[in-house]
């Protein structure tokens, strides 16, 4: 494992956690970001990349899962603890949309 610092950022693909994931990134942090799709997942992390990434140790890493799903997320957590220990910064953006009324 590298030294370099390890952030985590749920709903990192998109929105608010690609944000936080990009100023993460220019802090020093490497990022994992985790979504539900891999494809948005792949172009998110194409271009942190290109931003912010000087070398392989600060690459951005994905995880495919989908939050809402209770056993998807403790596959998702156990793949990415194995691959990147626990992390030093977790941030929670993702989160379920409920379409339904009040």
């Amino acid at each position: 494992m590298s030294q370099v610092p390890v952030a985590v950022v749920t709903g990192g693909s998109r929105g608010i956690g690609k944000a936080v994931a990009d100023e993460c990134m220019s802090l020093g942090f490497r990022v994992v970001l985790v979504a539900r799709s891999a494809r948005n997942l792949e172009q998110a992390c194409r271009e942190l990349s290109e931003k912010h990434a000087p070398d392989a140790a600060h690459q951005p890493d994905m995880v495919s899962v989908d939050v809402a799903g209770g056993a998807a997320v403790k596959a998702g957590a156990g793949e990415l603890i194995r691959g990147e220990g626990a992390g030093e910064v977790l941030v929670n953006a993702g989160g379920i949309r409920i379409s339904r009324t009040f």
